[in-house]
Formats: structure tokens, C-alpha cells, sequence
């Protein structure tokens, strides 16, 4: 868990909004009880109606803070969240396609027969377009041009 933790780095400032922005959420639930606790304790009591409309106007206040902030973080952790997401599965993704066999193997192997060699473009077009203009595109030639050879002798 902790080496997920090297992920976040990027997101270091927007994390801490979201924790300020949730603690401001939380205060401003917490407040309106008391809030509330003022008005029947003080304003019903004494009957004073500019202390309960000023005390309620506080309260709608501070609900607003906490809603806009409790809005506002859940926008902010969404994007984290999905950034998160996307560097880890990337990282993911090319760890697991460390597992293979590199191409440089497949198209540079000198143990190869004529059968093989059929197969290499195969290996190269099903790996992608862009590696396939990357690497395999000097190789293709070449290997079609053998695997040909190959058929005109009548080796295969």
C-alpha cells in the first residue's frame, strides 16, 4: 500500500484541498446544532424575533459553506481519483507487457527457420501501429523478401 503511495506525489496540493475543504464541510455540520441551540435558547425564550432571523440567516450561511465545499471537494477527488487511476493502470499495463518477450527477439532471432519468418509480421502488426512503424517496418521487408526466397527454392 505504501508503495502506491509514490503516485500521489503529483496530486499532493489538490489532496490537501480536499482534506481543508472536508474539515470545513465537517465544521459546518457540527456548528448549525449549536447554531440551532441558540435561537430556542435565547431568541424563543426572550421572544427577540432580530436575534432568531440574524441567527438563521448565519444558518443559511453555513449550510451554503458546507455545501459548496463538500461540492467542490468531491469535484477536486474525482479528479484525483482518476488520475490516480490512470498512471496506475498505465504502470500496470507495462509491467505486464514486460512479461513477453521482447520483439528485438522475434525479429532478430537467428534460430529462426523458414516457418517462422511467416510469422513475424504477425508478431510485429499485432503489437500495435506505432510499433509497428517503430520497429518492425525495416524488418517487414527484409522478412518478406526471405520468406519468399524461402517459397521460390521450394525449402518450405
Amino acid at each position: 500500500m505504501i508503495k502506491l503511495l509514490r503516485f500521489l506525489k503529483p496530486y499532493k496540493l489538490p489532496i490537501i484541498a480536499v482534506l481543508a475543504l472536508v474539515f470545513l464541510q465537517t465544521l459546518s455540520e457540527l456548528y448549525l446544532p449549536t447554531l440551532m441551540s441558540d435561537i430556542v435558547d435565547t431568541g424563543i425564550v426572550k421572544g427577540d424575533t432580530n436575534y432568531i432571523i440574524r441567527i438563521g440567516g448565519l444558518m443559511l450561511l453555513v449550510t451554503a459553506v458546507g455545501t459548496i465545499s463538500s461540492i467542490v471537494a468531491n469535484f477536486i477527488s474525482s479528479k484525483v481519483g482518476v488520475g490516480f487511476g490512470t498512471v496506475l493502470r498505465s504502470k500496470v499495463f507495462s509491467q505486464v507487457e514486460s512479461f513477453s518477450l521482447p520483439l528485438k527477439f522475434y525479429l532478430l532471432s537467428k534460430h529462426s527457420n523458414s516457418q517462422y519468418l511467416f510469422f513475424r509480421p504477425m508478431i510485429c502488426l499485432s503489437r500495435g501501429q506505432l510499433l509497428y512503424r517503430q520497429s518492425c517496418a525495416k524488418h517487414l521487408p527484409l522478412v518478406f523478401r526471405q520468406h519468399h526466397y524461402a517459397f521460390g527454392r521450394g525449402l518450405v
